[in-house]
């Protein structure tokens, strides 16, 4: 019984773990959300978009990861009820945990919540959606912010390595800082497409839909649209800079 127990236990934590792994990079590139915001280098909007971020993920992520340990766990239980191998049953559980996670872990969980009280999934996913766009338009004003005062550094170095007041070197520095400025919002951006993805699957796994639905997913667009925009603009400042 002790031994059924810890194997449990263990597909339970591995899924979690595999999912994490899973769940952690976001966006068109792969890379990882996880980002330090204690750097000192980063500046405070900088800073304050990197814990937007991290708070975002936190909150989007948790539905997924508990999907796919509740998922393993499942897995577990029914293969052991069949007496198969019990470690046989704890890898079937870690492997059913990590593609739940990676895939149907927000809708798995979001449906036995609405299951319990007795409402329809969708609604539940809808009001995560709201709260999550009142989240986005708080990162939306400090990746303004990262935009601006980059666009700003990068002016204002090219104007004093043109007049000799900095060397090139100190300008190609104030470019990296630049640089750094737009991961910054790639990285929440692409956590704002993850959000916008899980989302969408969890509609079309559900078969649900409502007209608050719809309207929160437009708003969600459109932040993200913006997003885009502020990136793509800081981008455009950093490839036509004089700084060599």
């Amino acid at each position: 019984m002790r031994t059924t127990i810890r194997l449990i236990a263990l597909a339970v934590s591995l899924s979690l773990a595999v999912a994490g792994c899973a769940t952690t990079s976001g966006g068109t590139g792969g890379q990882t959300t996880s980002v330090s915001c204690d750097d000192p280098g980063l500046s405070g909007a900088e800073k304050q978009l990197c814990l937007d971020n991290k708070e975002f993920n936190n909150t989007v992520l948790g539905g997924a990861l508990m999907g796919g340990a509740i998922g393993g766990g499942a897995a577990t239980l029914g293969c052991l009820a069949a007496r198969e191998s019990p470690l046989k049953c704890a890898l079937i559980g870690i492997a059913v945990g990590a593609v739940i996670g990676a895939a149907d872990g927000y809708a798995t969980a979001k449906t036995q919540e609405a299951s319990k009280q007795n409402v329809r999934t969708i609604d539940l996913v809808t009001e995560d959606i709201s709260r999550d766009n009142e989240k986005m338009a708080s990162a939306l004003k400090n990746s303004e912010a990262v935009m601006r005062e980059n666009q700003n550094r990068l002016a204002a170095a090219e104007q004093q390595l043109k007049t000799g007041r900095i060397s090139l070197k100190q300008a190609q520095a104030e470019k990296a800082k630049a640089e750094s400025g737009k991961k910054q919002i790639e990285t929440m951006l692409a956590s704002m497409e993850e959000a916008r993805k899980t989302y969408g699957e969890a509609q079309q796994k559900t078969g649900q839909t409502s007209p608050a639905f719809s309207k929160e997913m437009r708003d969600m667009e459109k932040q993200i649209a913006q997003m885009r925009q502020q990136r793509d603009a800081l981008n455009q400042a950093i490839t036509t800079s004089r700084i060599g």
